[in-house]
């Protein structure tokens, strides 16, 4: 299967920890920054570091921007204008998914307005979380609740349909629980599963377990 390509625009505390827990979850990473020290300190955490100017087209460009890029984050963090151009760049550009950090609501709602698929506020904390939602976008939520676990809401692939959770085995195959089920032919109710609930189509699952552990499934299920 071929591998995912992220394009990561500015490099701080957050970036760096996107672009980090993409390379680590298999996909192939592009970093950019115009800060040398930003590229020095990620340039062994990823496929490419490039020192540039994300707000600059000719730059975007020469990354393969569009046609070679799944997805494009931006997070530029301290100089808002920059994000909102480089966001708004991205979008023109036609990148698949745009998603882009904003410090504030009213930033938030701008970078909306240009187009962006995707707008967060969050700090370093959920760098891993943020490429965890791109990596796989049948997670709607996710919440980690400490050492390395975590709890997520994930829309059950078509291969599923039909299976009940005993032949699925995850405890035992992947070491993960199903904790809750949300069915549409339930009005969308939350249900504490048994060993024979089966798999309806479009069904919610909350899956817990060590991050570890949920990658290596979700990778199992592409």
């Amino acid at each position: 299967m071929k591998r995912k390509r992220f394009l990561v625009v500015g490099l701080g505390i957050l970036g760096n920890s996107i672009a980090k827990s993409l390379n680590d979850e298999g996909a192939e990473v592009i970093a950019l920054d115009n800060d040398t020290k930003h590229i020095e300190a990620i340039k062994d955490h990823v496929a490419v570091a490039v020192h540039g100017d994300g707000t600059e087209k000719k730059v975007l460009e020469q990354l393969g921007v569009p046609d070679e890029i799944d997805a494009a984050i931006v997070c530029i963090g301290e100089h808002f204008e920059s994000a909102v151009l480089a966001s708004a760049n991205l979008v023109d550009m036609g990148v698949k998914h745009v998603a882009a950090r904003s410090n504030t609501e009213i930033g938030l709602k701008i970078l909306e307005r240009i187009g962006c698929h995707d707008v967060f506020t969050v700090e370093s904390s959920m760098g891993k979380i943020v490429a965890h939602r791109l990596i796989h976008p049948s997670i709607s939520q996710e919440m980690e609740i400490g050492d390395g676990y975590r709890i997520v809401q994930w829309e059950a692939v078509p291969s599923l349909y039909g299976k009940t959770l005993s032949s699925l085995s995850l405890p035992s195959n992947f070491r993960i629980q199903v904790v809750a089920i949300k069915t549409v032919a339930d009005g969308g109710r939350i249900n504490l599963p048994t060993a024979s609930t089966q798999i309806e189509p479009e069904s919610i699952l909350f899956l817990m377990g060590h991050e570890k552990d949920l990658q290596k499934y979700f990778a199992s299920t592409n």
